[in-house]
């Protein structure tokens, strides 16, 4: 365990310093090294038996998430939903696909298939996410309010990006899932009020 959260000290150091020094294809590189290297560990694990290696799930699984943000925030969103849905599947592999990790996975991938345009995609992960959080009854109140303002502020983002589209119907659903998040988490709070406005004005422009 130490060896592996060492080793996740290392690759959030130097791929923040890659970052820094403004080089998208070194940062590629890198990323894409250390996730094979730790293909190759985790292959060796499965031919091997357990005690062959040190191979972690949870590094690899920060590791897909911190590279997948990354190309998300660069804009290189076909590269980051495919490591978001690569994260999904380890986070599935050990058994916590109905976690606030779950949650949370679905929680990203949803955003960069939002900024990819592929609505439906999303949608459905978002729904998925939102199914699972009301079973997260375990997970710490501050944890489950994160993951609530992360899913609503995903469907605003899709409303309003559907808004300026004039594409009225959907912004009107987009924040329709966020007040509907708002509600059952935090009650009639500003945030839900501001998203039943905006659905409000959507839907009077989709009548028209």
């Amino acid at each position: 365990m130490e060896k592996a959260s060492a080793r996740l000290d290392v690759f959030m150091q130097e791929l923040t310093r890659l970052k820094k020094e403004g080089n998208p294809e070194k940062v590629d590189a890198y990323i894409t090294d250390f996730l094979k290297a730790m293909e190759i560990e985790r292959n060796q694990c499965s031919i091997c038996g357990p005690g062959s290696g040190w191979f972690d799930p949870a590094l690899m699984i920060t590791a897909l998430n911190e590279s997948a943000t990354y190309y998300r925030e660069a804009g290189l969103y076909d590269k980051a939903v495919l490591l978001y849905e690569r994260m999904m599947l380890e986070i599935k592999w050990t058994g916590r696909d109905e976690s606030p990790d779950g949650v949370s996975a679905r929680i990203n991938l949803a955003a960069a298939q939002t900024e990819q345009g592929e609505w439906e995609s999303a949608a459905g992960n978002l729904n998925e996410a939102q199914k699972i959080l009301g079973k997260c009854t375990d997970a710490e109140q501050q944890v489950i309010l994160a993951l609530v303002q992360n899913l609503a502020s995903i469907y605003a983002m899709q409303g309003a990006r559907a808004f300026q589209q004039q594409k009225y119907a959907e912004a009107a659903e987009g924040f329709a899932g966020a007040a509907d998040v708002l509600k059952q988490y935090t009650g009639e709070s500003r945030e839900y009020m501001i998203c039943k406005e905006n659905e409000k004005k959507a839907r009077a422009l989709a009548a028209k």
